[in-house]
Parts: C-alpha cells; structure tokens; sequence
C-alpha cells in the first residue's frame, strides 16, 4: 500500500466534505523514506526517491523542509542538493521544473535530531499544506460552539438561527 496516496486519498475527501473526522490530529505527513542526517545518506536516500519522477512528462516541483532539534544540517543546502537531483537527471532535465508557487509534486523533508524524513506528495499546496484544520475550515462541531460555518449564515439570512439549526447535546443532558 502506498501512503502516499492513502493520504493524498484522505485530505480530497476533506477537502471535499469539509467534514472533520479527527479529533486531535492537526497536519497529516506521509513518509517513505528515511535516512541519517548526513549530507551522503540525504543525497542517496534523495535519487532513490526522485527516480521515478524522472520521466518524459513535464512536472513541477516544490520542497518543504523543516527542521527540529537539529543545528548541523543547514535548509539550504538540502534544498540545493535535493533540486540538482531532480533537475540533473541528464536524459529527462528539461522536464523537471521548479515552481514554488503551485508544485504538480512537493518533496517534504523533515529532520527531526539524527532522522530524515522524505516523501513526495502531490497537490499539497492544493490541499491546504495537508493541514485539516485548513481543509475543514468552517466545519462546525455540535459540541463545541463558537464557529459559523456557511449553512449558519444562509439560514440567518432566512430567518431562522443557529440554536434553531442544530441540536446540542450538552443542552439535551442537561435538561433530563
């Protein structure tokens, strides 16, 4: 099973059911590969994972790097090494472009104090960095009050309020 597309397959239907199915998971981060945070297994672990990328079909890319509890391994120089792996094939370069605004492809580099974690998503920009809050933005939890979704405000506009659209089931226990 790739997790990759698991994930890709879980964040679309938020993002299309605006619906929050998690309680306490804010940002979901696929990983495929994992290595130590050395410049040489980074490059190495790199190829591997970009080699399917390298085909006759044009794509963009983006990287997402961050770094926790680790001071030797610099974001620059991973950028710059993981984008001369991905444009550099040599027989398929011209079709691997860079695009920071709006990727095909993100490779999201994590380190996290002597671990490297790298996968490549698609549409992460799309799927709001694969944070669910973002996605569900507007999505109202009947236990929780305090957010006007959409359907609040078109119902408001109707005549009708928001206690009268949804029932609370605090208020239900209280009353028995």
């Amino acid at each position: 099973m790739d997790v990759t597309k698991l994930v890709h397959t879980i964040l679309t239907d938020l993002r299309e059911t605006k619906q929050r199915k998690t309680r306490f998971i804010q940002r979901i981060l696929p990983v495929t590969h994992t290595c130590y945070s050395s410049m040489e297994d980074i490059s190495r672990t790199a190829k591997e994972m970009l080699q399917p990328l390298h085909t006759k079909d044009p794509k963009t890319f983006g990287i997402m790097f961050k770094a926790r509890n680790n001071s030797a391994i610099k974001r620059d120089e991973i950028i710059k090494v993981i984008a001369t792996i991905a444009t550099c094939d040599g027989e398929y370069d011209e079709f691997t472009k860079v695009d920071l605004t709006n990727p095909e492809y993100t490779v999201i580099v994590n380190v996290v104090k002597n671990a490297v974690l790298m996968s490549i998503v698609r549409d992460f920009n799309l799927l709001s960095k694969y944070n669910i809050d973002e996605l569900t933005k507007g999505f109202i939890d009947p236990n929780k009050e305090g957010r006007v979704t959409e359907t609040d405000t078109k119902a408001e506009e109707e005549g009708s309020t928001k206690e009268e659209e949804i029932e609370h089931p605090r208020e239900e226990a209280a009353e028995v």
